[in-house]
């Protein structure tokens, strides 16, 4: 790997895996070490009352990655860190595992963004998202963000 993509010492990152809408997908590596599992839910998947009160800073960093009413906050952003990497290579091998037209040919007007679950998933199953935790003395949870 070293040879095509550079000296990868660390990756790490989040995905929005085809056919999982409500799960981010985290990725993380150091060395020869690689971990890929859900990282939980995205906002978009968390009912409003779960989210930071609009206006607030917290609120803010949210809506900065948004893409719309639709894709909200789904989205694929991976670091790496290392030496003489290749990024044309890297680039090129990560566009190679999204999906095409092909894939999505007669599946429905909008199953490009959302749905998609009529593709073969390579990864094991994760655990489904449970409900928002509940607080004690029926205080609403916030969000924090890092």
């Amino acid at each position: 790997m070293r040879h095509s993509f550079g000296h990868i010492l660390r990756s790490k990152g989040f995905v929005w895996l085809a056919g999982r809408d409500s799960q981010v997908g985290e990725w993380s590596q150091a060395g020869a070490v690689g971990q890929f599992n859900c990282g939980g839910g995205w906002m978009a998947s968390l009912p409003p009352q779960f989210w930071p009160p609009p206006g607030s800073e917290e609120h803010g960093k949210v809506m900065k990655d948004f893409q719309g009413p639709v894709l909200q906050d789904r989205r694929q952003c991976i670091v790496f860190i290392g030496q003489k990497l290749k990024q044309d290579a890297i680039t090129h091998a990560l566009d190679a595992c999204l999906l095409t037209v092909e894939d999505l040919l007669d599946k429905g007007e909008h199953v490009w963004k959302l749905g998609v679950r009529h593709l073969p998933d390579p990864f094991p199953p994760w655990r489904p998202l449970g409900p928002p935790p509940q607080m004690p003395n029926g205080a609403e949870p916030k969000v924090v963000m890092h």
